[in-house]
């Protein structure tokens, strides 16, 4: 034998008896885990200012996400502090907005992780702009709603100052900073719709039994209603044609799925004009002049249906593009310009600036990525029966270089009222370069799959919630993806329920557990939640269970892991944000100390100024660092420097 592979051979030898992971002949090159969570060249969230003579956009700055504008003719940037890191946003969700005139950029911040944000204005054309806080309400939770079409210097916010427990409507000065009533919560109103003239034209009534209401004003300064519906019904307006009677919505009153419908605002009927035929449509938008102009569905890949042919024809040759994803990120307000992003599964968002009157294209942010792509991972949409006869949908990421069973992560999504949407995920992308396949399971109850596959979900957390994930396992398992010894469950707010779950009601199928944020207690959850959640009350109570009914609150409580602590065997990492307020830290806190009590092997990570997310990029290192060490310890993959 060569020296060379007498060497290599003894090495490997060597690895296999101290038990410490050694990377396959086949695996890829490591890629550091600051290239996945904190790369000097991400840039997120390009937007064009309404006058089109500006662009702001996210990128990191010092190891730290913060806030970028400059004018679109320039190449320098201007950098603002922001009081606490803008990560990228979920959804279609902005991190910060633009004013009516494009001078000023806003955007929300807590201090710590408690949610209590505050509206923060920079002034773009000062000689040192810098961020202030526009509304210093101390223990105060600010939304943002809108700018203001015809009114330069004003938005429309709320906040629950007067009553912690709901949010009335105010319109704020820019440069003045006073704050004048819109209108008056009258103790259930759950969300309101305002125009772009400042024009409340619908509010929505959050009920005791889950269902809610809709109502108008009247004309003669009251409210009537004209839309109501049950658990499961859902009402979504997006905007609003000229006139008064009617508005653009999704809404899958009557069917199944969301579809696009012309709702009539004097007695609530609607007309269909569009409906995707096996997913909820998941987007739409509506310029502010009322014209429809596109709406979105995922049902494995992204799908677009255009009522503007205009913008159709200007995106048509990226749409085109295979296994893409793309995303409308801004427009100025004569339609002139227009920021637009795309992705796929192996690499971030590239972002593009299009002058739709000429033509001219522009980059403004290559992949962050780019470098690395070619030692990423497929991401592929997949389908499995659950044991009920449901069709599950997920997605599955295999290492490159991958042969025959391989250590499996099951990453569950958090909400549960959400889904996994295909596309560059760089947790998936980091599991998978450590050697694991990864497993997302869009279980019962997750969102866009229709009203029924939502509903099947009711009652169900603890129970067919997770024989979906298991049998997600058992599909893997059967197929020689996964190798049934080394599985693995990790997830984050619900997803972390499901892994305390997955521990302590299913023993046997995993090796190993993360929990981030994770329901322990289903009791508590409801009983400790914010005083501004207490009108989703009768929402929560449908699903999860009312804890103040006794029977139902003996299910909560055999459904909740804190009470089953005592058959967890796998060894389980935990991490927690000191101020969390929606599973506040005592859940993680508690199931520590039980599995302490006995010497079980449990890691705890508590960062101290976090809460339900892990924000500063520092901490998300750590929390990142320490699940790598952890699964390479107990599932055998690879570990970087």
């Amino acid at each position: 034998m060569p020296i060379r592979s007498l060497c290599a051979a003894l090495l490997l030898a060597a690895v296999a008896l101290l038990g410490v992971p050694a990377q396959a002949a086949n695996d890829p090159p490591l890629v550091p885990l600051t290239a996945f969570f904190a790369n000097p060249k991400a840039a997120w969230e390009h937007r064009v200012s309404p006058d089109g003579a500006r662009l702001a956009w996210v990128a990191m700055h010092k190891g730290r996400a913060t806030l970028h504008f400059r004018r679109t003719e320039e190449v320098a940037a201007h950098t603002v502090e922001t009081p606490r890191e803008l990560r990228p946003p979920w959804g279609n969700s902005p991190s910060f907005w633009w004013s009516r005139e494009g001078k000023r950029l806003l955007f929300l911040a807590d201090g710590n992780g408690d949610e209590n944000a505050h509206l923060f204005m920079v002034d773009v054309d000062a000689r040192e702009p810098v961020a202030r806080d526009l509304t210093p309400f101390d223990g105060v939770r600010v939304q943002y709603h809108r700018v203001l079409g015809n009114e330069q210097d004003a938005v429309v916010i709320g906040h629950n100052a007067r009553v912690r427990r709901v949010f009335d409507l105010y319109r704020l000065n820019l440069v003045t900073g006073a704050l004048s009533m819109l209108a008056e919560n009258p103790g259930d109103v759950c969300s309101w719709s305002v125009t772009s003239t400042g024009q409340i034209r619908a509010r929505f009534h959050c009920s005791a039994d889950g269902g809610w209401s809709m109502t108008v004003p009247d004309g003669v300064g009251g409210w009537r209603e004209v839309a109501r519906g049950a658990y499961g019904d859902d009402l979504r307006l997006i905007g609003y044609p000229s006139g008064l009677r009617y508005a653009w919505a999704l809404s899958n009153r009557g069917r199944s799925r969301l579809a696009l419908v012309r709702l009539d605002l004097r007695d609530g009927s609607e007309e269909a004009l569009y409906e995707h035929p096996s997913v909820d449509i998941s987007v739409g938008l509506v310029h502010e002049s009322g014209w429809l102009r596109f709406v979105a569905s995922w049902p494995a890949l992204q799908e677009w249906r255009f009522f503007d042919g205009a913008l159709q024809a200007d995106l048509a040759p990226f749409l085109r593009r295979p296994r893409t994803a793309l995303r409308i990120l801004s427009e100025d307000r004569q339609l002139r310009m227009i920021t637009f992003a795309l992705k796929s599964d192996r690499s971030d968002e590239e972002v593009y600036f299009l002058n739709r009157t000429t033509q001219q294209l522009k980059v403004l942010n290559e992949p962050s990525m780019a470098a690395w792509r070619e030692h990423l991972a497929d991401m592929e949409p997949v389908t499995f029966p659950s044991r009920d006869g449901l069709t599950i949908h997920g997605l599955l990421t295999l290492p490159p270089g991958a042969a025959g069973p391989r250590p499996l992560v099951l990453l569950v999504h958090g909400g549960p009222w959400a889904r996994d949407h295909w596309g560059y995920d760089a947790t998936v992308q980091f599991l998978a370069n450590r050697g694991y396949a990864v497993l997302q399971v869009n279980y019962r109850g997750s969102t866009e799959f229709g009203r029924d596959f939502v509903l099947a979900g009711v009652r169900e957390f603890g129970r067919k919630m997770h024989d979906d994930l298991i049998d997600g396992v058992r599909w893997a398992v059967a197929r020689g993806i996964a190798d049934e010894k080394k599985v693995a469950i990790m997830g984050a707010s619900y997803g972390g329920y499901a892994a305390l779950s997955g521990l302590a009601f299913t023993p046997d199928v995993f090796v190993a557990g993360v929990d981030r944020v994770g329901v322990a207690d289903m009791i508590s959850l409801r009983t400790d939640m914010p005083s501004y959640w207490q009108p989703y009350a009768g929402l929560l109570s449908r699903f999860y269970g009312d804890p103040d009914l006794l029977d139902e609150r003996r299910v909560m409580a055999e459904r909740s892991p804190i009470n089953r602590a005592d058959a967890i065997r796998a060894p389980l990492l935990v991490v927690q944000g000191a101020n969390d307020v929606r599973v506040r830290r005592d859940h993680s806190d508690r199931i520590v100390a039980a599995l302490k009590a006995r010497n079980h092997d449990v890691e705890y990570i508590l960062f101290d100024d976090e809460g339900h997310g892990i924000n500063r990029t520092p901490n998300h290192l750590a929390y990142l660092r320490a699940v790598e060490r952890f699964l390479a310890r107990h599932l055998g993959g690879s570990e970087g420097e």
